[in-house]
């Protein structure tokens, strides 16, 4: 069985290949219906964004693992570093990916904003519609 790590590895290297193969099946579509200057709906950045995607620490237990991970974006002229927590969850021999939290576009990541509107001071916004702003403080 891998370790979480090597899951993550793995992860990160498949989803960079199924990003690569989702651009060259809409490259037909966007051809018929946008000039090359047009931005929208193109997923501009979006493959370099997950080709920086590294892992930054890994913690475990008997049934679960916590992956953070650190990419960078470019919006424009701007550069965003941005975090995402992967919960990990094993399921017979084989790790899961359970959920996936962003790191808060207001606190950075921080967890001192309490008053922040989108994390409420966790410093992570939840990639579950049914988690908690506590279940994620508990991380």
């Amino acid at each position: 069985m891998p370790t979480p790590e090597e899951f993550m590895r793995d992860y990160l290297r498949e989803h960079i290949e199924a990003e690569k193969r989702e651009l060259a099946s809409r490259a037909p579509f966007r051809e018929k219906f946008f000039t090359g200057e047009c931005y929208f709906d193109s997923r501009k950045g979006t493959l370099e964004a997950w080709e920086s995607e590294k892992i930054a620490s890994v913690s475990s237990s008997d049934t679960g693992a916590i992956a953070i991970t650190e990419l960078i974006r470019k919006l424009h002229s701007r550069v965003l570093h941005q975090k995402h927590r992967y919960h990990l969850q094993l399921e017979g021999n084989r790790w899961r990916i359970q959920c996936v939290d962003s790191n808060c576009i207001i606190c950075k990541g921080e967890a001192v904003k309490i008053t922040c509107r989108f994390c409420h001071g966790t410093g992570w916004r939840s990639g579950n519609p049914g988690t908690t702003d506590a279940d994620a403080r508990d991380e």
